[in-house]
């Protein structure tokens, strides 16, 4: 049960529901906080004008929103549950679950036809 309680896991036992729009919600929300965290205040201000936009026009059509959404929407299709998601231009790592609380890494790679798994 302590292996639960980490922070890296919180996303995960309290996630409710589970669809798209949420995980992609949380895992900006998370990494705004872990940017105040680390003292950096720029990206967490990046983030938090995302989320804010997310929530007074109820879309994410507009980066950083689109690639969350289209990442934990590809990842969720394919089985798996996202614990966490760092972004940086055209490459992401994703930590991920399936079938099994033990988080993987998991490479992506953004493409003309959108986001990828790498190899």
């Amino acid at each position: 049960m302590n292996d639960v309680t980490r922070q890296e896991f919180l996303p995960l036992v309290v996630r409710e529901p589970q669809a798209p729009t949420n995980v992609a919600l949380e895992l900006l929300i998370a990494n705004g906080q872990e940017a105040i965290i680390a003292g950096d205040y720029s990206t967490a201000e990046q983030i938090i004008n995302t989320v804010e936009n997310i929530l007074s026009s109820k879309n994410f059509e507009t980066p950083p929103a689109n690639d969350y959404l289209a990442i934990a929407t590809m990842l969720m299709e394919n089985g798996y549950s996202v614990d966490s998601l760092k972004i940086s231009d055209s490459k992401a790592t994703a930590q991920v679950s399936k079938d099994t609380p033990i988080l993987l890494t998991i490479e992506l790679q953004k493409t003309a036809e959108g986001w990828a798994i790498l190899p």
